[in-house]
């Protein structure tokens, strides 16, 4: 036998040695393959570690079976526990290996985790596979200090539970040469019983959050009961310290942010609450009987910055097209662009080619109009916080009692394209009357061309642009990208950067540029950074925005203003 093998042996004897010991002494009883019942079948439950005997495996004469020989008595009941069988045995004479399958099972109404038989290499043999521990299947594999089997008693009276784990193994032992092949081998099993506590439990508290950038928020309670379905149970958080019911259900139906369905998790989403503040909520639990659990979670509603707006880009904008009724709709796919196209478009082409894996098209048309002074345009898409979604803003605008009209009907609508979001996109319209008392607007339409977080500039920095050779190198050293194009025999372009800042959160807007009374153009610039109650990403950024407008030849400046923003 090698030197590891005899180290083995020894612990192996010195383990059954202590275990002897600890178990109590009784005659073995007749041989059977169940374990035999005890008089005290709750005996330990006095005890936080007890013995469940030792045995013996005896192969029977033709080698074909084996019996389960008690070799010393149980403390207690343990065919409430284990069951131990040998349910094959093959004999290799090449190798000298007997081969045990074993199945280790609990069929009991005790719930359990982990049972063990631990098998020893008496009389020189010498275990070759696994390491002599045979567990029954466990949520998670036994640390290296091999807890042995755990169970936790029912409380419900006569309520049949089925068994949990079967667990069947092979065991080979080496029987060198001089070793009989028929010398009996021994293991013995090893447990804690629990005393008996109430279903269902409440435990493992997760504290509730606003998580971004949906306004409501989500508290968790994991529920664990050992002799009914989560099905079964009834959950509910008391909220009437944030003002709210004291009996708000809470569901595990993968519906409520609470994870997976069925997988023990309950979750309430709730909308009470200040900002800052830190409130101690109540979650309790029912089950079938009666059995009733509570424990205790601290919850308190976190604040988010508004998100920035979603830049777009116009495809069309004009006032004559196919629908005479108002039409407000979020283009997703291929198939629903070409039907769109075919009932929109006056035109004799097919529909442009939009990236629908990238993009959505929206399109705003607002019906039949009575003449040419009427006319739409979608104004912003913003972050909309009450309805969790993103707002499409748009402007119908409608002639004054002074505006000179063309007598025709019109039907005016605006396409644009946007990324692609995961959140839903809402309608939310207004009118303006244009007067028509002037020959021109003194304030320019201004028409974003690009924004972000993250430009090559570390300054802040206010920039206009009037040819492509001033944008292409101011676009080379602000943000390194492709230069789009832009037609300026038309347009200029106005362009501004935030600096370095420290975390998210902030962001510069370029809010108009309007001709004063001294025929100067006046641009104005917000610069916006979160409040103290904001919640921001930790990471360095540089805002920018960059906008067109009409060219103009007037001599401009800048009007700038700090704005903190509350979250």
């Amino acid at each position: 036998m090698s030197p590891r093998n005899t180290v083995s042996t020894l612990l192996s004897l010195m383990i059954l040695m202590l275990l002897l010991v600890s178990c109590s002494s009784g005659s073995g009883g007749s041989t059977q393959s169940i374990l035999p019942d005890v008089s005290s079948p709750h005996a330990a439950n006095s005890s936080p570690g007890a013995c469940l005997g030792a045995f013996r495996i005896i192969p029977a004469d033709d080698l074909s079976s084996a019996e389960i020989v008690p070799i010393r008595s149980p403390q207690f009941d343990v065919t409430q526990w284990a069951q131990v069988e040998i349910i094959d045995m093959v004999w290799d004479p090449v190798l000298r290996n007997w081969t045990l399958t074993v199945q280790v099972s609990n069929p009991t109404k005790l719930s359990a985790w982990g049972v063990r038989a631990i098998f020893t290499d008496l009389g020189g043999k010498e275990l070759r596979w696994p390491d002599g521990f045979t567990w029954l299947d466990l949520v998670e594999p036994p640390g290296p200090e091999r807890y042995p089997f755990f169970a936790i008693e029912k409380t419900t009276p006569d309520r049949i539970f089925e068994g949990y784990h079967t667990s069947t193994q092979d065991l080979t032992f080496h029987f060198p040469y001089g070793v009989e092949k028929w010398i009996p081998m021994e293991f013995f099993l090893d447990a804690n019983l629990f005393e008996p506590r109430p279903d269902p439990m409440v435990e493992d508290m997760n504290m509730g959050y606003f998580p971004p950038p949906c306004m409501h928020a989500t508290v968790l309670a994991t529920i664990g009961d050992h002799q009914s379905d989560t099905g079964e149970l009834e959950v509910w958080v008391d909220l009437t310290s944030l003002g709210g019911s004291p009996q708000e259900p809470m569901f595990d139906d993968g519906e409520h942010d609470d994870w997976e369905a069925g997988d023990g998790i309950f979750g309430a989403q709730i909308t009470d609450g200040n900002f800052g503040e830190l409130y101690e909520l109540i979650v309790y639990a029912s089950d079938p009987e009666a059995n009733f659990g509570e424990n205790d979670i601290f919850y308190s509603p976190i604040g988010y910055p508004p998100l920035p707006p979603i830049a777009f880009e116009t495809m069309f904008q004009d006032i004559l097209c196919l629908l005479e009724e108002e039409t407000l709709e979020v283009i997703r796919t291929q198939d629903e662009w070409d039907y769109f196209w075919e009932i929109f478009t006056p035109w004799d082409m097919p529909p442009p080619e939009v990236d629908f894996e990238t993009k959505n098209v929206i399109a705003v048309c607002i019906g039949t109009r009575p003449d040419d002074c009427y006319s739409v345009e979608i104004t912003g898409i913003n972050w909309s916080s009450e309805n969790c979604g993103w707002a499409v803003h748009y402007t119908e605008t409608y002639p004054g009692p002074d505006c000179l009209c063309g007598d025709m009907v019109t039907s005016p609508f605006h396409l644009v394209t946007v990324n692609k979001t995961q959140f839903d996109i809402m309608f939310v319209g207004d009118t303006w009357e244009d007067p028509c008392t002037g020959t021109s607007d003194p304030c320019l339409d201004l028409f974003e061309l690009a924004s972000g977080d993250f430009s090559n500039q570390p300054l802040q920095t206010t920039t206009v642009i009037y040819d492509a050779v001033e944008l292409a190198d101011w676009w080379e050293k602000n943000l390194g990208s492709d230069v789009p194009e832009v037609d300026f025999d038309s347009y200029m372009v106005i362009a501004v950067t935030m600096g370095g800042q420290s975390s998210s959160g902030h962001y510069p807007t370029i809010d108009s540029a309007c001709v004063d009374l001294t025929e100067m153009l006046e641009i104005t610039v917000g610069w916006h950074y979160p409040g103290p109650g904001c919640m921001t990403l930790p990471v360095m950024t540089a805002p920018y925005s960059v906008f067109t407008a009409e060219k103009v030849g007037n001599p401009y400046f800048w009007t700038t203003y700090d704005d903190i923003y509350e979250c």
